[in-house]
């Protein structure tokens, strides 16, 4: 990279739609999808330095942080820009370690944070003026991104700092503006800054939760200030990036400390207040969301805890609450494992009883969802599913039987028996009209040559058409699911 004869070959891929005086003409540059995967080829490119290379010369180094904070972290397309926070992460986190590299990058990063552009004076030794300056962008919204990449790369930075008590207040800065970035926000509806962003300084949280004074600090004001603005706070960026916060300081600072500082209690209680408000209720469900997210199996033994009042928000008055509940039982249902399906399942089926048809119709949907969990997962969950889901068909309300239907037809596409996967279409009408789509059924069954094995899946939606058929009144029903019974013995895999 130092040897780069013309630097404009090099900046020209991160011209975006900027107007550019060439001439005393007026060019407009329109950008494309070759443009954006040229630029984010060359951003692969830089990062792969990070695996292929143990050291890197400082003036490298330089050149590579001038470039990203100028042009990666300030193009116009939200994703050059996130891979350009992971590669500057990366990097940081990679080559940073030095006291040459500290004393670089903290100058130069403070200042791109006051001022959004990086120092373009010639007689600074701590950045590298690139020849094509005219071409970097700006704007009001180029600076804005330049800092929000400039704290992700700070809290990369914050890492390579040693012990010691003026260290101690670096770190303890830079987490605050971390958490600061998290918690901006605006009037818009997506409110505050992109997700991508806030989950960009979420990763660099966990990594100092255990850094110079943090742990102290952890319970108050950090955690303390996340969980008032995740709950109370009024625009939605701010419940969305506390809630990101929430998550990492759970993940940096151990998974004792969600029973310690009283994380789930909190989120529980606001899910289930029925007098709460929009916000309140809205907030911790984003926090539930993102503790699944970040903590994965870890996360499994409070879900349990948490579920009935996550089913409850379905129900709420609120179209934001039941949309964020839908989304987050979804990702809920696809991190458990084998014996997390078990945890959560009784509950879920405890849902159908509920008076209220939107919690039946959410309980529907998570069993739903279970088709994209792992074959090993599914196998065990549906023989229980499948009965309960049958059962729904003679609900009164017409969307819990829609549910149901669409959960029934989402499972039947992950059967893994060629056999069954051929028909499913004629058991699923049996299962969802007994009366008329039984016998079809059972005659599709005995004109069916089997030569694979039957696995869970696959009898979890034949023995309910079988069971039907054998309480069928008319004989050649009962004679057909009998002489299916009979030879789908010999077929069962285990």
């Amino acid at each position: 990279l130092d040897q780069l004869d013309d630097n404009d070959l090099f900046v020209n891929q991160f011209k975006t739609n900027n107007e550019m005086k060439q001439q005393q003409v007026i060019i407009i540059v329109k950008d494309s999808p070759d443009k954006i995967r040229i630029r984010q080829g060359m951003l692969d490119a830089i990062a792969a330095l990070t695996t292929e290379l143990k050291e890197l010369d400082l003036k490298i180094l330089k050149l590579i942080i001038t470039f990203l904070i100028a042009y990666g972290l300030a193009d116009s397309c939200e994703t050059v820009r996130s891979k350009a926070r992971t590669v500057i992460r990366q990097v940081v986190t990679s080559f940073g370690s030095s006291d040459d590299a500290i004393s670089f990058l903290l100058p130069t990063l403070e200042h791109v944070l006051h001022n959004g552009m990086i120092s373009s004076s010639e007689n600074d030794n701590n950045t590298v003026v690139f020849e094509s300056s005219c071409t970097v962008s700006t704007s009001s919204a180029a600076l804005n991104r330049r800092k929000e990449g400039a704290v992700v790369a700070l809290g990369s930075v914050a890492l390579h700092l040693k012990k010691g008590e003026e260290n101690n207040s670096k770190i303890d800065s830079t987490v605050d503006m971390l958490l600061a970035t998290l918690l901006q926000a605006n009037n818009d509806e997506a409110g505050g800054n992109e997700e991508s962003v806030q989950s960009s300084v979420a990763d660099c949280l966990v990594k100092l939760m255990k850094k110079g004074n943090t742990p102290q600090r952890l319970e108050k004001p950090i955690l303390e200030d996340l969980m008032r603005y995740c709950l109370h706070g009024e625009f939605y960026g701010q419940r969305r990036g506390s809630a990101h916060g929430i998550a990492a300081a759970m993940k940096g600072s151990g998974i004792a400390s969600l029973k310690k500082y009283n994380v789930v209690a909190q989120l529980q209680e606001a899910a289930s207040d029925v007098t709460g408000s929009t916000h309140s209720k809205e907030g911790s469900i984003f926090a539930m969301e993102l503790l699944s997210v970040r903590l994965g199996l870890l996360f499994e033994p409070y879900v349990i805890v948490l579920l009935p009042s996550l089913l409850q928000c379905f129900s709420d008055n609120s179209d934001r609450v039941r949309a964020a509940a839908a989304h987050t039982a979804d990702v809920i249902m696809s991190k458990l494992s084998a014996h997390g399906v078990k945890l959560v399942l009784p509950a879920i089926l405890g849902a159908f009883v509920d008076p209220a048809w939107r919690t039946k119709e959410a309980s529907i949907q998570m069993l739903g969802s279970m088709s994209h969990l792992a074959p090993k997962q599914l196998a065990g969950a549906l023989p229980r599913v499948v009965p309960k889901l049958t059962e729904a068909f003679s609900d009164t309300h017409p969307r819990v039987k829609a549910s149901a239907e669409h959960a029934l037809g989402e499972i039947t596409k992950v059967v893994r028996n060629p056999e069954i996967s051929s028909i499913s279409s004629t058991l699923l009408l049996a299962l969802t009209d007994p009366s008329e789509g039984t016998l079809p059924a059972l005659e599709a069954l005995i004109q069916t040559e089997f030569l694979h094995a039957m696995d869970a899946p696959s009898l979890a939606l034949i023995v309910p058409v079988l069971h039907r058929g054998l309480r069928d009144r008319i004989a050649t029903t009962k004679r057909y699911a009998a002489l299916i019974a009979g030879n789908i013995c010999s077929m069962i895999h285990d």
